[in-house]
């Protein structure tokens, strides 16, 4: 065979053979087997040419194809068009402290287990992207570790992961959640495997300044912290992540088994800067097993609960020495009553409760119990009024004790008019009241008159600036006449030791009483137009949402005349919201 032939057909012959025709030297002991098939075999032969007759049709197909975009031109000056704009995109020349940024606020405001890790993603979309993620340790500070299952593989790989992470933060202190979806069985080697994944996140530990712990079998969880060093001396956040209790039995059986290992546990020993307590679990109604936390060290509470008592509550406020800002959630049960002297809670600023009352003499015995020396802030919602309806008749009670430092109160749900002015009465310093109800107020009208600034009544809220009412349901009846002298006395000539009502907002459906017109007119002469008045009005024909309109209905016209014509006779600055 000549050499031209060999080149001709070189392309069917395996690497080695090719090798072995390109030189003299002896050829290996497996190109003389493949010499042999080739030339005693026709269907190693066949089979190696129609292979080859296989590619070369694929190339000359791809040609071809090749060919006939060239061919047309108005698709390949689009598709070089398309080239030079994708090479030239402002996206590929985005500067990298703009980058940084676009990763810093694509960080999620909370992590969770149901949101993708944003800084893996961001590093996914280039390799600039990625050189900036990875270098930028603020990026790798918060990390979620959910704990689906206890197999020894897959904890090898959360610390793994962890590690790798923390190691991106740099120095920067971390946030650490860790959350257990399965019970621990302490008879098995699940839980020496996970007391491991305990001590290997120990190491970071003193870097952390937000933890979170939590799970379906949270206490059982906390059980595994017997004898765990952790060095949390950094640490001003904790949270204990889940859910709320719905069965107080089950919580009791648990909390029987931690009890005993309070002494033992020792993780919070050293978190001498923890501030702030952030719980959607049991805490208040076990306190006695959970001596584990420095309580007198906080100074922020948030406690979502289902059966914490006020007597709990007591007992917490009583811990918390240097708390200043609580959340709290409460049902209160007719033993509720505390006989003692009222508690004096000194430091105190910020309350906010959500509870479920029997009868709204509740509040009163709540807030009889304590004296809140420097409250400012108040916010106070009622999820749901235990009582039967046709029983839930609002007694007279006594007043509610006095509230020397309160300059804001929020009252939610549906608080009686006679229940909102008995709160009202002991707060001389009170400048802001939001006034939320989902039920009509036959009567209103009533808070408005006790309102009145006037020679025999000074007393009452002196210094209000800004009051705010929403009525989600309706419609409620106003006395224009009512309204119209709540506005003049507290406007217009008042004492000295009152302040001038800055704004009025009502939202809601309302009706108006009195002739309008005259009222208008009557108002016209007013001479200090300082009130802000808005009237937001909602309406809904079939009554199946409380959304606002773009325009009031026909059947509340005289809301939109007698505001709008109030606004313009006396000069003050007003908003319609329809």
């Amino acid at each position: 065979m000549t050499e031209a032939s060999w080149e001709g057909i070189r392309s069917i012959f395996p690497p080695e053979f090719q090798d072995a025709l390109a030189n003299n030297c002896p050829p290996r002991p497996g190109v003389f087997q493949t010499a042999r098939a080739f030339r005693e075999s026709p269907t190693f032969f066949s089979n190696a040419s129609e292979k080859r007759i296989e590619d070369i049709d694929k190339q000359i197909k791809a040609l071809q194809d090749e060919r006939a975009k060239f061919a047309d031109g108005e698709t390949a000056r689009a598709a070089v068009a398309e080239a030079c704009a994708t090479i030239c995109a402002p996206v590929r020349r985005i500067p990298r402290d703009v980058l940084h940024e676009i990763a810093h606020h694509s960080l999620a405001t909370y992590p969770s287990p149901s949101i993708k890790h944003t800084p893996m993603n961001l590093s996914h979309v280039s390799s600039a992207w990625r050189s900036v993620v990875l270098h930028s340790p603020h990026l790798w500070t918060d990390l979620y570790l959910r704990i689906e299952t206890l197999r020894h593989h897959s904890l090898v790989r959360h610390v793994q992961s962890m590690t790798a992470w923390f190691r991106r933060a740099g120095s920067l202190p971390i946030n650490l959640y860790l959350y257990l979806d399965c019970e621990i069985d302490p008879e098995t080697t699940s839980a020496y495997d996970f007391r491991l994944l305990l001590k290997a996140i120990a190491p970071w530990t003193s870097r952390v300044a937000r933890l979170g712990i939590g799970g379906q079998f949270w206490i059982n969880l906390m059980t595994q912290f017997v004898d765990i060093e952790w060095d949390l001396s950094n640490l001003h956040t904790l949270e204990f992540l889940g859910q709320c209790a719905s069965e107080e039995h089950l919580v009791s059986a648990d909390i029987a088994v931690l009890e005993p290992l309070v002494p033992r546990i020792t993780l919070f020993h050293k978190a001498i800067q923890i501030r702030t307590l952030i719980a959607n679990q049991e805490l208040t109604h076990y306190l006695s097993a959970f001596a584990i936390l420095p309580w007198f060290m906080l100074s922020s509470v948030v406690l979502r609960e289902r059966l914490s008592s006020q007597h709990d509550l007591w007992r917490l406020l009583s811990l918390c020495t240097r708390l200043k800002s609580a959340s709290l959630h409460w049902i209160p049960e007719g033993s509720d009553l505390i006989t003692q002297q009222p508690t004096r809670i000194d430091k105190l600023e910020r309350l906010t409760l959500e509870h479920r009352l029997w009868d709204w003499s509740a509040v009163h015995r709540f807030f009889s119990a304590f004296v809140f020396v420097n409250l400012t802030h108040l916010e106070i919602c009622v999820e749901e009024i235990l009582a039967d309806p046709e029983e839930d008749e609002v007694l007279p009670f006594g007043a509610i004790p006095s509230f020397p430092s309160l300059t804001t109160l929020r009252l939610d749900y549906g608080f009686p008019i006679s229940v909102v002015i008995n709160f009202l009465r002991n707060m001389p310093k009170l400048r802001t009241l939001l006034l939320r109800s989902t039920e009509a107020a036959s009567d209103l009208d009533k808070l408005f008159e006790a309102m009145i600034i006037n020679d025999t009544q000074r007393n009452f809220l002196p210094l209000l600036e800004d009051c705010s009412i929403e009525i989600l349901d309706g419609p409620t009846l106003l006395d224009a006449l009512m309204l119209s002298r709540l506005i003049c006395s507290r406007s217009q000539d008042i004492p000295s030791n009152c302040a001038i009502l800055r704004e009025l907002s009502l939202s809601g459906h309302f009706n108006f009483l009195t002739d309008l017109h005259e009222e208008i007119a009557r108002m016209s002469g007013m001479t200090k137009p300082t009130v802000t008045i808005r009237i937001g009005s909602f309406f809904d024909v079939e009554r199946h949402s409380q959304q606002r309109v773009q325009h009031p209905h026909p059947r509340f016209a005289e809301t939109e005349e007698y505001f709008m014509g109030y606004a313009h006779l006396v000069g003050h600055e007003s908003w319609l919201i329809c």
